[in-house]
């Protein structure tokens, strides 16, 4: 059996880490997201979209390229701000990354 044409190989859903360089590109359309604890009223930019290079894929197309926030902490003491994201980048060819 050859790997390279076995379809079902082919469909599997494995991870396969990314090596990529990116700028983030902010959307301040989207509005903010308002870190916790709310007391200190930290907020970061809700989303927007990526340019740069996916080593896997090549050159990103940045209007399919998109990240959003979905929760972020302010840490007080380190004075950090940790966001949790989810992210899609998609190279010119069409292929995409989750």
């Amino acid at each position: 059996m050859n790997p390279e044409n076995d379809i079902e190989l082919k469909k599997a859903k494995v991870p396969i880490p990314a090596k990529c360089w990116t700028t983030t590109v902010p959307d301040f359309s989207q509005g903010t997201v308002l870190c916790t604890p709310e007391d200190f009223e930290v907020e970061v930019i809700k989303g927007g979209w990526m340019s740069g290079i996916e080593a896997h894929g090549g050159k990103l197309d940045t209007e399919k390229s998109t990240w959003n926030v979905l929760s972020c902490e302010f840490d007080y003491v380190n004075l950090q701000v940790i966001e949790q994201i989810e992210g899609k980048h998609t190279v010119m060819s069409g292929d995409y990354f989750l």
